[in-house]
């Protein structure tokens, strides 16, 4: 593939790259606040438990807008493209599991944000947010799994043979079997989910130094807790990085050779590395409400790294 057609993809990539990170940050967000709840039960914090429930917040303002733009845009598709829709009528469980799962999840997030006498509470914050946790792998998993069996349809669909100017193509369901094969994929989406809400949860305190009713001492502290944790996803995103390096030889590859995918993969490397430079900065600056170009660059970097990942795996897409 020529280099200059890398440009109009990632373009094209670029917005629902966007979109992702706030979904990612969404799900990732309950991970992060269940493993501060349980440090805070540990050490007595009360500045751990101000940052996640700032963290659950965030993720319900990132959930809702994601949640719509997502039932929007599976619409538009299974309108303008009348074998998803076949594909759904055929199987139309998975898919139905999947956003109850994804409005439960956005329940329980609006339920522990309204916190009301008549509503009350359900039980300790560190179990509300175990629960939440469990609840977003499990919509990890299962998005993972559908998009995986959709693939597979599109790319049946793409491949298939004509037929008196009709292309048939074999109908591919979502198998439960192959669920326990996508560890790698759901450790690579939580390390993301990691990443997304540790980048998002600097810019949404950071928009909230002027409101922090605990004071400057607690914003700083909070900033600096979600420096060090998005520094540590980076740590774990490298790992994964270099398992795809490892991987990109037996990877399918476009016509012209396997350069568009390493130069990808290197602009994932880079912004990973960006992202872990940032964080440091913040993570060690004694004022970190005054790095706002930082923590703007940071999130840049993740919107740059995982835009180059979604274009690597759409170029993976058609050349298999």
């Amino acid at each position: 593939m020529p280099l200059a057609d890398l440009l109009p993809i990632a373009g094209a990539l670029s917005a629902p790259a966007f979109l992702l990170i706030f979904a990612l940050a969404a799900l990732g967000a309950p991970f992060f606040a269940f493993l501060y709840l349980l440090t805070a039960a540990l050490r007595s914090s009360p500045h751990l438990e101000a940052y996640a429930s700032r963290l659950l917040r965030m993720a319900l303002t990132c959930a809702v807008p994601s949640l719509l733009i997502a039932f929007a845009s599976a619409g538009l598709a299974g309108y303008r493209t009348p074998w998803l829709m076949d594909w759904v009528r055929a199987a139309p469980l998975p898919p139905a599991l999947l956003g109850l799962a994804s409005l439960a999840f956005c329940a329980s997030l609006l339920t522990l944000r309204r916190r009301t006498p008549r509503h009350g509470r359900l039980g300790s914050p560190l179990g509300q947010a175990f629960i939440l946790a469990i609840l977003a792998g499990g919509l990890l998993w299962l998005g993972l799994a559908l998009s995986t069996a959709l693939q597979e349809q599109a790319r049946a669909v793409l491949h298939a043979p004509s037929e008196s100017g009709l292309g048939v193509a074999p109908l591919i369901l979502p198998d439960v079997t192959t669920m326990p094969g996508l560890g790698f994929a759901l450790a690579a989406a939580l390390v993301l989910g990691g990443l997304a809400a540790g980048a998002i949860s600097l810019e949404y305190l950071l928009l909230r130094r002027d409101r922090e009713p605990f004071g400057r001492d607690a914003l700083s502290y909070m900033l600096r807790m979600a420096a060090r944790g998005t520094l540590r996803c980076a740590l774990l995103a490298a790992a994964f990085i270099v398992a795809l390096w490892l991987r990109l030889p037996d990877m399918p590859t476009a016509p012209g050779g396997d350069i568009a995918p390493k130069l990808l993969l290197g602009v994932c490397t880079v912004a990973c590395a960006l992202v872990f430079l940032f964080s440091q900065l913040v993570a060690h600056s004694r004022r970190p409400w005054d790095r706002a170009l930082t923590i703007h660059a940071n999130m840049l970097a993740l919107w740059l790294g995982l835009t180059a990942l979604l274009s690597l795996g759409l170029i993976n897409f058609y050349a298999g």
